[in-house]
């Protein structure tokens, strides 16, 4: 899941608002630009309410990601915990398989 924030909220609410995620058992990586915040999530999101969060004057947009994504057909991506991405795993991957050819 990802949360943009709106550009007026303030230090003490993105904090809180952050504390709150993490209460509900998921990490939260932050983005701070020089015009908007975004938090992104990572874990079981299941359990939050989106429409609730949508109605915090704080938030400006809530974007569901979905992590039943497939991998490519044919694929090495190694499957993993709901908490990753099969993007990280791949890029994992591709770095070491170019350390492995180097001589």
């Amino acid at each position: 899941m990802i949360t943009t924030l709106k550009p007026e909220t303030t230090e003490e609410q993105r904090i809180q608002l952050i504390q709150w995620f993490e209460a509900q058992g998921v990490q939260v990586h932050e983005f701070i630009g020089a015009y908007q915040t975004v938090l992104g999530l990572i874990g079981d999101t299941s359990g939050i309410d989106v429409e609730m969060l949508e109605l915090l004057d704080i938030v400006e947009k809530v974007t569901l990601i979905s992590i039943h994504s497939r991998a490519p057909t044919g694929s090495s991506i190694r499957k993993t915990p709901s908490s990753t991405c099969w993007a990280q795993n791949a890029a994992a991957d591709i770095s070491q398989s170019s350390r492995d050819r180097v001589p």
